[in-house]
């Protein structure tokens, strides 16, 4: 029995000479609370990532993750206080303009607030992390797209829509089902059918996708908005669907066809002048809500398959207040009559 009163004192005095830090929340294992969008309502609200925190001796570090994809940060505002009477507010409602931490952002999926160290160890504060998150826009619309879908390329593309190099069915039950005008990619190899890849002009693409140059990606989403087809060209008669793919194809595989045949009724003077209008105004070209967006099919391993391109219009953005805490728990609330949250958290 002195044995093991023994045994139990020592075990006592070493683990009170090991420092707190061993045991503290960090980078690795930090405290952990939701990120909610759009609450009021558990009907409305939406978990869309986490807020993290830990600390060491000098510093609290607070960082807000998105982990749902089709979500991204606008602006950020951060307070901690021991009081909740010390959190800037009005009439119980938080006023995050006046919080001493915040930004404003590019849409992004984090950001991670570092603050000098008042506090002991042991302490208890408040953090009230407000955000303001998107959806929509071009990157919600590159998140919505399927991986994989089914096409059927029909060349030339004279039976849908306007004239343009392909036309292009696509099946499978997803939200790119339809018929849609198309154009060429890289000049060295064939059209197919079958299952393609599904990508966005705005995210980076595999290796094995024959873009010689996506870097000018952006300039052929602004041809595309241009709306080329209806205007008339200052050298002489209607652009046509050749002159856009021969401006298409310089940008993109840098060359151009030995054979134009299969452009129909094209100038290389009203093509050339495309080309040069989207080299003087299409970097970093996003586009906006209602304009339309380049999306790529490929083969899912290319085999000497030419990618296609076809358009979707980019749907208008919402935005929607965010607050970290145990929302769909027991959160703890500003006492004023918005939805806004808080939590704790204890220094290590």
């Amino acid at each position: 029995m002195k044995k093991m009163i023994s045994i139990s004192i020592i075990v006592s005095l070493v683990l009170a000479l090991v420092p707190v830090s061993v045991f503290a929340h960090t980078a690795e294992d930090p405290f952990v609370t939701d990120l909610v969008s759009g609450g009021g309502s558990v009907d409305t609200a939406t978990d869309i990532g986490d807020v993290r925190v830990w600390n060491d001796g000098d510093s609290l570090f607070v960082e807000y993750v998105v982990t749902d994809e089709a979500w991204c940060l606008t602006q950020t505002h951060l307070e901690v206080s021991t009081s909740l009477g010390e959190i800037p507010q009005k009439n119980g409602n938080p006023i995050p303009g006046q919080f001493t931490y915040g930004g404003v952002h590019d849409c992004i999926p984090g950001v991670i607030y570092t603050i000098s160290m008042s506090w002991d160890s042991g302490s208890e504060i408040l953090i009230a992390a407000h955000g303001v998150a998107q959806t929509g826009g071009t990157n919600g619309l590159g998140i919505a797209l399927p991986d994989q879908v089914t096409i059927d390329v029909t060349f030339p593309g004279h039976g849908f829509g306007e004239p343009s190099y392909f036309d292009v069915t696509i099946s499978g039950g997803t939200l790119l089902d339809g018929t849609y005008d198309a154009y060429c990619v890289d000049l060295d190899s064939g059209y197919f059918s079958g299952t393609a890849n599904v990508y966005s002009s705005y995210e980076p693409l595999p290796s094995f996708v024959p873009i010689e140059y996506p870097e000018n990606l952006d300039r052929v989403n602004w041809i595309i908005n241009q709306d080329y087809l209806s205007k008339i060209s200052s050298y002489g008669g209607n652009y046509t669907y050749g002159d856009l793919q021969w401006a298409i194809w310089k940008l993109l595989d840098g060359g151009e066809p030995s054979n134009t045949s299969s452009l129909g009724d094209w100038s290389l003077y009203r093509a050339q002048e495309i080309l040069a209008a989207a080299y003087a105004n299409g970097e970093g070209f996003v586009p906006a809500c209602g304009e339309v967006m380049a999306i790529i099919l490929a083969h899912p391993s290319f085999f000497w398959k030419q990618p296609v391109i076809i358009w979707l219009e980019v749907p208008c953005a919402e935005s929607e207040t965010t607050w970290g805490g145990d929302y769909f728990g027991t959160p703890l609330e500003f006492p004023g009559k918005n939805w806004a949250i808080y939590f704790a958290y204890t220094v290590q």
